[in-house]
């Protein structure tokens, strides 16, 4: 994943480069201003922090994680705090546009195929 910020103070054509690993992927982050090593370290740092954040609430693979307390909920009423209210309705707008190729339903047939907690990927 690679993201691209432009800041409004005065760009001298150096872009600096931070880099991490979170989330099951590799980031990239440029910055479009030459920053200190201590500035660096502080967006690092809040990156991280915030993508360890949404590991922990949104991962299937996390076992006490929010989203896998939401889904051992099979009737009845589950209090949604304003983040997941916005993305499930967000999910329910991208269903309806796609005609259903995008789905908020589709751990349960990734889990079958073995994209798994254990990464078995031996379809069940």
């Amino acid at each position: 994943v690679h993201l691209y910020c432009t800041l409004e103070s005065g760009n001298q054509g150096t872009v600096t480069e931070l880099s991490f690993s979170a989330i099951g992927t590799e980031w990239a982050i440029l910055i479009d201003a030459p920053l200190e090593t201590t500035q660096q370290t502080e967006i690092l740092r809040a990156c991280q922090r915030e993508c360890e954040r949404i590991d922990h609430k949104f991962s299937r693979f996390i076992r006490n994680s929010w989203l896998n307390e939401l889904s051992q909920h099979t009737s009845g009423r589950y209090p949604l705090d304003n983040e997941a209210a916005f993305l499930f309705t967000l999910g329910k707008q991208l269903e309806t546009l796609t005609d259903g190729l995008f789905t908020l339903n589709i751990a349960h047939e990734l889990a079958a195929l073995g994209y798994d907690a254990e990464y078995s990927l031996q379809a069940k």
